[in-house]
């Protein structure tokens, strides 16, 4: 973790409200990390500060040419860190991720690159050949950078920009462990250009359970069902019917794992309600959006819409993630429509799929976006 020098920290606020920088606006700074708290320019500046033995330029030779406190700051880091104009925009949102030794690693990664170097040299968590890191430089700037890895690494492997903004929605956009077997993984899905991007998902989430989620085998005995999996020899069409019976299977996952059932408290993310119409004249409608809070609940909305929801009872009561359903209360009959994944430390709404995977519709997506508002959630989901 970072140590901030007191002097260091004042000189560089010094100049930034000397030269009329508009970085201490209460807005959020990063539109990558939304709400966390470290997301302010403040903390961003105090991160700079940490590495001033690192700066390249006078800092007294830097003024901002915009009024947008975004970009000024990003012209700041390129001011004082970039020596050969390496630094791609997605870097910008790791100054203002919080303090870790992970998060303290890629901003010294970032200064690397500043100095010139290539990111290969430096200790990535997934290996890098000249190809992906080609791709990695060109990322789409809206990534955080372990995303930007990971979409480097797809595209580099002669994944298109589908395959690879697919599997960001993934968990494979937020972690690297187990990377010997993903790559083989993401190497069949580069082969298979004509599957449906609707199978990804659960293809990436079915090889996940059955290779390192431990069940219970037996009264005594609990790991993963497959755990030797390998993608040798698998055809599109057998990985597919093995996912349908897995989820055919999933009624008894949270008992499985939890005992009879596993409950957890909620988010406390606020929940969602809307009505349209009138009921005297038959539309009356009532949309709601609400949190599954246990692993029965999971069940039954995994079976209704066929998905793989109840495998998520272990993160679900960690706070990893958060699971929620789309209803539609219409004549006395609810309508179950779509399964909502959120993260809710970082108040990302990562997923939306209906029966069979399905996006959501126009209708749906509006009121998931009226949602995400009311809710205070960043919108990653594909299709929304």
């Amino acid at each position: 973790m970072e140590l901030v020098d007191p002097e260091d920290f004042k000189e560089l606020i010094r100049h930034v409200d000397k030269v009329n920088s508009n970085f201490f606006q209460p807005i959020q700074a990063s539109p990558v990390f939304f709400s966390l708290p470290s997301n302010t320019f403040l903390h961003g500046l105090a991160m700079v500060a940490a590495y001033r033995n690192a700066w390249r330029r006078p800092l007294s030779h830097w003024k901002p040419q915009t009024y947008n406190p975004r970009h000024q700051f990003a012209s700041l880091l390129r001011h004082l860190f970039d020596q050969h104009g390496e630094i791609p925009r997605f870097f910008d949102s790791v100054w203002f991720n919080a303090q870790s030794k992970e998060n303290a690693e890629r901003r010294r990664w970032l200064i690397h690159m500043g100095a010139g170097e290539n990111i290969r040299h430096c200790q990535l968590p997934i290996s890098f050949n000249r190809n992906m890191a080609t791709f990695f430089q060109q990322s789409p700037e809206n990534l955080t950078f372990d995303k930007a890895l990971r979409w480097g690494q797809i595209r580099g492997l002669g994944g298109s920009e589908r395959l690879a903004e697919t599997l960001l929605e993934t968990h494979l956009g937020q972690q690297f462990e187990n990377e010997d077997f993903w790559l083989t993984v993401i190497q069949w899905l580069v082969e298979q250009p004509l599957l449906d991007d609707s199978h990804i998902g659960p293809i990436v989430d079915y090889l996940h359970y059955q290779r390192f989620i431990d069940v219970d085998i037996s009264m005594t005995e609990r790991r993963p069902l497959q755990p030797n999996l390998s993608m040798k020899g698998r055809s599109p069409q057998s990985l597919i019917r093995q996912i349908e019976q897995w989820h055919l299977s999933l009624v008894l996952i949270g008992r499985n794992a939890k005992g009879n059932d596993c409950v957890w408290n909620s988010s406390g993310i606020e929940p969602f309600r809307l009505t349209e119409g009138q009921l005297e004249r038959g539309n009356f409608k009532i949309w709601t959006i609400r949190e599954l809070l246990s692993a029965r609940e999971l069940q039954v909305e995994g079976r209704k819409l066929k998905h793989c929801v109840a495998t998520y009872v272990e993160s679900c009561a960690k706070r990893v993630n958060s699971i929620w359903t789309m209803e539609l209360h219409q004549n006395g009959n609810i309508n179950k429509l779509l399964i909502l994944q959120v993260q809710p430390n970082a108040r990302i709404l990562c997923q939306a799929r209906g029966k069979m995977n399905r996006y959501p519709d126009e209708k749906e997506s509006a009121i998931i976006r009226r949602w995400s508002v009311h809710a205070r959630l960043k919108v990653t989901a594909k299709g929304v």
